[in-house]
């Protein structure tokens, strides 16, 4: 697998993820409830989603650590 589908792939899990976080977190935070999950569980998915969230963020970072220095770099000469 080429590094575009691999950047593309992380970028698809990272948008899954964050929207699932943002969506239980509205629902915690509104203390609306879905019919049959318990809100125990709701904070479950919630955690285990941010977790991997967190996971997929730093590997992205990883994966474009030589970008990110190469700018970081042209911005400290100006």
């Amino acid at each position: 697998m080429n590094k575009i589908k691999i950047y593309f792939w992380i970028d698809i899990l990272m948008l899954i993820f964050f929207i699932i976080v943002a969506i239980t977190a509205l629902f915690l935070f509104t203390g609306v409830r879905f019919d049959g999950i318990r809100n125990q569980d709701l904070k479950l998915i919630h955690n285990y989603s941010g977790l991997i969230l967190i996971i997929i963020i730093v590997i992205h970072f990883l994966l474009h650590f030589k970008w990110i220095s190469s700018i970081g770099k042209s911005l400290s000469k100006k």
